[in-house]
């Protein structure tokens, strides 16, 4: 054992109490006067007062305690034997194990009555033995943890009797590594705790049931916190833990209403595996403790991520570090003042620049959306919680995504990301560079009238979904649509395909979409279109939307905008004679490329160009009629090819019957 530690536990009691030892070198060990004509053996008398002397002396627990005054002493016994026991008292002993490095641990204490001998092993010595009162103390009761070390030598601090919970302040002593499970499990009084500066791990449960411990200052160079080290700490109002903590066990800090401010390096077992608030907060050591509410400050000081729905409850502000990386889905969402119902965090948060993947964004009632300079991946679910986003911003810095007019594509302008809720527009055109219209990009969103080019090839999961939608085209380029785009009764959906393509999901509209299929449709906002693709799609039917400036439809065909010009003539309408319209002056090249049913084409007599092969590959036999004695010189040679399912008529009259 060494010196310096005995010679604390011992300071201060009077040499009346020191009975008998057993051993001359004992005595010196001790600095106590020793008898040279036997051995001798030291016996304390009223073991809550030697016994707690020596845990006071080692781990700060100073205690006013008068011993009994023992006016007798016993007679000695044989070596290596228990001392007689005066009356009214009962015997214990403290029992040591060799560290295997010259010191020893006290291994706890027993009924010294019921045993022949104990043995200190580091030098064969007996064990120090305490007398207690009978009549006051129960031994049976006591418990024993491990809670100090002292350089390398450890030390059982002893709970001597019920009296332990009235300790209302402990220092533990420097050079102290580990407060290992339970070491103040149940001090129901301790207001304030003195911890070393060579603290390193604070083990599972170490502070269950400190009802009274208000604050604790965990000194830097801690590195691990164990499960429930803190449960139940109900008067605790803040905790601070450093940055050199790189193990964190779960629920080890208490779920309190009293619990205002969190700092924590990171939310998880390490540093590297992110979780949620909630594994760091526990219910407590007893039922009554009440679940947090209302957090003013959680500080996030060294994470890589924030796991999703970290922050499941109300929180005033958070903090977070630079150097976070990621953002989990549903990371702020919080509890409101109805327990029963889940909110997004309504207080703002800064995000670092660090952050690279955003899943969630801070924020119920915000207006505007910033994405740093490193975001390079985001998620649907951002955009979930922003009911009133109007605005959508990206730094110049990233590389990944961009911004115009408020609404987020990737940075090549191939993928539309994002669309905000709340416009200033009711129509809009996705632009032609557009290939994809990622997860729920249009969630919610109060638009009218939304036209997509051709071009785009994949539509995905929930893209219009709960949107004020009320028409909107799926041109003959999408080659996928995912689940539940829509669920609006009041949207009309254009779709160029004949009918649903095996590729979409066949859950893609909810039954009460109304779908109408091989329809192209062109949007308010179009002024170029893909003629050709829009031929190969063959539809029955082309809709331009009121207000184009470009184009315009009548009964299904598309013309310019004035109906001078007849562009198209959709290949699939069940029409079998059609009339050109008299404002007509030009009919397109391929405006009847391979017409389904159509049999007659009247031609009307303002016609004055016709381009080349605009009657091309019908699929039935076609008659053409038109008011010239014959072709004028306006229209091409090849206007109606040598295809010997066509022929034409001249001089047509209105009165002639066909």
């Amino acid at each position: 054992m060494k010196k310096k530690i005995f010679e604390a536990a011992l300071a201060g009691i009077d040499d009346k109490y020191i009975l008998e030892a057993s051993e001359v070198e004992l005595g010196r060990l001790f600095g106590k006067p020793t008898r040279a004509d036997k051995p001798l053996k030291f016996a304390f008398i009223a073991a809550a007062v030697c016994v707690m002397a020596l845990a006071a002396s080692l781990s700060g627990m100073w205690l006013d305690t008068t011993p009994p005054e023992i006016t007798d002493p016993p007679q000695s016994t044989a070596p290596g034997q228990p001392p007689v026991i005066p009356e009214g008292y009962k015997l214990s002993a403290l029992t040591f194990v060799s560290n295997g490095n010259g010191t020893s641990t006290i291994d706890g204490v027993v009924d010294a009555e019921t045993v022949e001998e104990i043995v200190v092993q580091d030098r064969d010595l007996d064990s120090i033995y305490a007398y207690e009162p009978i009549e006051e103390y129960d031994f049976p009761h006591h418990t024993f943890h491990t809670i100090v070390i002292n350089g390398n030598t450890v030390i059982d601090s002893i709970k001597f009797y019920d009296g332990y919970r009235n300790i209302t302040e402990i220092t533990v002593p420097e050079g102290v590594e580990e407060l290992p499970y339970r070491a103040f499990y149940d001090f129901t009084d301790l207001q304030k705790i003195n911890l070393p500066s060579t603290l390193k791990v604070i083990s599972d449960s170490a502070f269950v049931g400190c009802e009274s411990l208000a604050e604790i200052d965990l000194p830097d160079g801690l590195e691990k916190i164990g499960n429930s080290a803190f449960s139940g700490c109900i008067s605790m109002t803040e905790i601070r833990i450093p940055k050199s903590v790189v193990e964190i066990g779960k629920d080890p800090l208490p779920c309190s209403a009293n619990l205002k401010k969190i700092s924590v390096p990171f939310i998880g077992r390490t540093r590297e595996e992110p979780d949620t608030m909630y594994y760091l907060l526990s219910f407590g050591h007893t039922t009554a403790a009440p679940v947090v509410s209302l957090l003013d400050e959680i500080e996030v000081t060294d994470a890589l991520y924030i796991a999703k729905e970290t922050f499941n409850f109300n929180v005033r502000r958070i903090v977070l570090n630079e150097g976070i990386v990621s953002i989990g889905s549903e990371a702020f969402c919080g509890m409101n003042y109805e327990p029963t119902q889940k909110y997004h965090m309504q207080y703002p948060v800064v995000l670092p620049d660090s952050v690279q993947i955003l899943h969630t964004y801070p924020g119920k009632n915000i207006t505007s959306l910033h994405l740093g300079p490193n975001v390079k991946e985001f998620s649907f679910s951002v955009f979930t919680p922003l009911a009133e986003l109007r605005q959508i911003t990206v730094s110049e810095e990233n590389q990944h995504f961009c911004a115009v007019d408020n609404v987020l594509f990737t940075a090549d302008m191939k993928d539309l990301v994002l669309f905000p809720r709340v416009s200033e527009i009711t129509e809009y055109s996705v632009p032609n560079s557009v290939e994809t219209v990622g997860d729920y990009a249009f969630y919610q969103s109060d638009l009218r009238e939304l036209y997509l080019p051709e071009g785009v090839t994949y539509i995905g999961f929930g893209a219009f979904r709960y949107s004020t939608i009320r028409s909107v085209n799926i041109p003959s380029s999408v080659k996928y649509v995912g689940y539940l785009v829509l669920n609006n009764s009041n949207v009309t959906v254009y779709c160029a395909a004949p009918s649903l393509p095996e590729e979409w999901d066949e859950e893609c509209f909810e039954f009460m979409v109304k779908v109408k299929w091989s329809v192209y449709y062109v949007g308010p906002e179009t002024t170029d279109l893909p003629i050709e693709a829009i031929r190969a799609a063959s539809p029955k039917e082309i809709i331009v939307a009121e207000g184009n400036p470009v184009y315009r439809s009548d009964k299904g065909v598309l013309f310019n905008k004035d109906m001078t010009e007849l562009i198209l003539f959709p290949a699939s309408q069940k029409k079998y004679e059609y009339f050109v319209p008299k404002s007509v002056k030009v009919i397109d090249s391929g405006a009847f490329y391979n017409t389904l049913y159509l049999m007659r084409v009247i031609i009307a007599e303002g016609v004055e160009k016709i381009e080349s092969r605009a009657f091309d590959a019908p699929q039935k036999e076609l008659a053409l009629y038109s008011y010239a004695a014959k072709k004028p010189d306006g229209w091409a040679d090849d206007w109606m090819t040598d295809d010997k399912s066509l022929s034409c008529f001249w001089e047509y009259r209105d009165d002639m019957y066909i």
